[in-house]
C-alpha cells in the first residue's frame, strides 16, 4: 500500500478540490493521505464526514512559521497530523491568520497597482479568478500578459526582492508546534532540505525543537538527495523522531503517492524501532 502524507487542495495553494485529489490519490492506488494545507483545515471541513472507501485520510495540516536561528531569519513549515479539525484553540488561531493573510494579499494587490498596471484590483481579480489568493494574482498577471506561468509571475512579481513582495505574518516554530499538540497531533518538520542550514547547524535546531514536542522529521521529501536522506535518517534515530514523507503535492504533474522516482514511501515511514508512523495516526 502506498501513502502520502504532504498534499495541498485549493483551499490553499494547490490545483484541486479535496474531492478531486482523494479521486485522484484513488486512481494512484494511494491508500492512506493527509491533506495539509497552508494553514487552514477547510478542506476537512468541505469533506465533512465523508467517507472514501479504499482510501485513509488522515486529518493535517502545515504551519507557516519564521523565527530567528543562528542571527539570521528562516522560515520553516510545520505539519501536523491526526489533529482534531474540530478544537477550539486550533481554530481560533487559523481564523486570526485567515484574516491577517487576506490584509497581506490586499497590499500585495495594491503594490501591483501602483508599480505594474493600474487596472489590477481586488475587483478585478474576484471577478476574473472567483477568488482572492496569492495563486489567483499570478494566474490574473498571466491573463494580463505580465508572466507566461504562475512560477514566473511569483519569481518576477510576489517573491522577496520583487516589487510587490509582502511578508507574511507567522508564529515561532515553537507556538506551531505546541498548537499542533493541543488539537491532539503530532507535529514533523516539513521538506527540511528547503531551511538552508548547514548540517552542525540544523541539528541544533532539530534538538531544540525536539525538547518543545516535535515528534518527526519529513525525511523523504520533494529534491532531496539519497545522502540528505541518510543524514536526516541518522538524526532521527539520534533524537527518537518519526521519519516521515510526502510528495507535497500542489497540482497535476507533480508526483503523488512516493517521495521521489522508483521509491514508495509505505516502507519508508518508520520510528526507530521499525513501526510505521501510519499505525499511529
Amino acid at each position: 500500500m502506498r501513502y502520502d502524507l504532504h498534499m495541498h487542495t485549493s483551499f490553499s495553494d494547490g490545483e484541486y478540490s479535496p474531492q478531486k485529489l482523494i479521486e485522484k490519490a484513488y486512481a494512484e492506488k494511494i491508500g492512506v493521505i493527509s491533506i495539509t494545507d497552508h494553514d487552514t483545515v477547510k478542506a476537512y471541513q468541505q469533506l465533512g464526514n465523508e467517507k472514501i472507501e479504499g482510501i485513509k485520510i488522515i486529518p493535517g495540516l502545515e504551519i507557516s512559521t519564521r523565527d530567528t536561528f543562528f542571527g539570521e531569519e528562516y522560515s520553516l513549515h510545520i505539519l501536523g497530523y491526526n489533529i482534531d479539525i474540530h478544537n477550539q484553540k486550533l481554530n481560533a488561531e487559523l481564523y486570526k491568520m485567515e484574516i491577517m493573510r487576506m490584509k497581506e494579499i490586499k497590499n500585495v494587490v495594491k503594490l501591483l497597482e501602483k508599480t505594474v498596471d493600474n487596472s489590477i484590483n481586488v475587483k478585478n481579480i474576484i471577478r476574473e479568478k472567483k477568488k482572492l489568493t496569492m495563486n489567483a494574482i499570478a494566474y490574473y498577471l498571466c491573463e494580463l500578459g505580465y508572466a507566461k506561468t504562475k512560477e514566473e509571475a511569483y519569481s518576477k512579481y510576489l517573491v522577496a526582492g520583487r516589487v510587490a513582495h509582502v511578508q507574511k505574518k507567522c508564529m515561532t516554530p515553537e507556538e506551531a508546534i505546541q498548537l499542533v499538540v493541543d488539537a491532539g497531533g503530532i507535529p514533523v518538520l516539513a521538506h527540511p532540505n528547503r531551511v538552508n542550514l548547514s548540517k552542525d547547524r540544523m541539528e541544533q535546531l532539530i534538538e531544540r525543537l525536539s525538547k518543545c514536542g516535535l515528534k518527526g522529521i519529513e525525511c523523504y521529501c520533494l529534491y532531496i538527495t539519497d545522502e540528505e536522506i541518510k543524514w536526516y535518517e541518522a538524526l532521527c534515530h539520534k533524537e527518537n523522531l518519526w521519519i516521515s514523507a510526502g510528495s507535497d503535492f500542489h497540482k497535476p504533474t507533480d508526483m503523488i503517492g512516493f517521495w521521489r522516482e522508483e521509491n514508495e514511501i509505505s516502507t519508508q515511514v518508520k520510528n526507530t524501532d521499525g513501526s510505521l508512523l501510519i499505525d499511529v495516526l
